[in-house]
């Protein structure tokens, strides 16, 4: 039961106030782990290195609507010798409201990282009212690929993964 009271003969003062809610945006991709070692059983040019599975934790407030084309990059500080670093999307789990957006492999199977920013994955769209958020993980396996024989070493890269939004 609702009930009212209503007072007669009283004023009463009021006082205004301005009340700010302030979300921050937020931009973040991260993997446990700082760096991972694959490693060859044969020398031979063509011999594929063991395998690294990454999950990448990723979460964003404020992505461009629509399809973003690269929204997760992966760039060496510098291409190895006579190996090639190569990655492949496994898939992506919303852990967010299932109207988010998500995010699908950019290419299928494995494809090579360089120097220059290689896109990793794309942005697809959710619904219009949740198509600028993402809360998931995105799964990454990596390996190497002896492009020629090689020598006996070990040559260590620094590997950036960027998460854009797109804006």
């Amino acid at each position: 039961m609702l009930g009212f009271a209503l007072a007669v003969g009283l004023e009463s003062n009021g006082w205004a106030l301005v009340c700010d809610i302030d979300v921050p945006p937020t931009l973040s991709i991260e993997e446990a782990n700082a760096s991972f070692t694959l490693t060859f059983t044969d020398f031979i040019q063509g011999t594929h290195s063991s395998t690294y599975g990454a999950r990448y934790r990723v979460e964003c407030n404020h992505m461009a609507s629509g399809i973003v084309s690269e929204a997760v990059s992966a760039q060496l500080s510098e291409t190895f010798e006579s190996t090639k670093l190569e990655a492949s999307v496994d898939g992506y789990e919303n852990v967010g409201e299932a109207t988010y957006a998500t995010l699908a492999a950019a290419y299928s199977g494995f494809g090579e990282a360089s120097s220059q920013s290689t896109s990793l994955a794309d942005k697809h769209t959710g619904s219009p009212c949740c198509d600028t958020c993402l809360d998931g993980w995105l799964a990454v396996t990596w390996r190497a690929t002896l492009t020629k024989d090689a020598v006996e070493g070990s040559q260590s890269r620094t590997l950036t993964i960027t998460l854009r939004d797109g804006n």
